[in-house]
């Protein structure tokens, strides 16, 4: 549901990586003309009753036929809600998400940005190596209480 349009480029939403996260996030102009369409797709697919993987099989066959297309220059996502929930696999639960700050970083390795994956403090990548992946700020006073 559309709450209201703006004139900014910006667009903000409670994006949903997997069916049980809760992340309110904003794209810049440049993440609403590329990520946030892929973002759509996925829901309006989930909607239809696909499955995740048929889902996810789609996704990156869009990247490659040009359906879908990565952030072409820099730009910023911002999820500073403190009301952000992922769900992580490997623990079996949701885990709270601090305010954090991302920005595009297409296709982007772990060695590109000379980060350990998930190091402490420090930024990271997430979804390396895919057209989508973007490097993680959390700010220090967030991840110092716990975020």
């Amino acid at each position: 549901m559309k709450v209201r349009d703006g004139d900014n480029g910006f667009s903000c939403f409670v994006d949903r990586q997997t069916p049980l996260n809760l992340e309110p996030t904003c794209f810049d102009a440049e993440g609403s003309a590329t990520t946030l369409v892929t973002r759509l797709y996925v829901e309006q697919q989930r909607a239809q009753g696909k499955a995740e993987q048929q889902i996810k099989a789609e996704l990156d066959q869009g990247y490659k036929s040009g359906k879908f297309r990565a952030p072409q220059k820099p730009g910023i996502v911002y999820m500073m809600s403190d009301q952000g929930y992922i769900f992580v696999e490997s623990v079996n639960r949701l885990v709270h998400l601090p305010a954090h700050l991302m920005f595009y970083a297409p296709y982007a390795t772990d060695k590109d940005i000379g980060s350990p994956p998930a190091a402490a403090n420090m930024p990271h990548l997430i979804r390396a190596g895919r057209p989508d992946a973007v490097v993680i700020v959390i700010p220090a006073q967030a991840a110092a209480h716990g975020g």
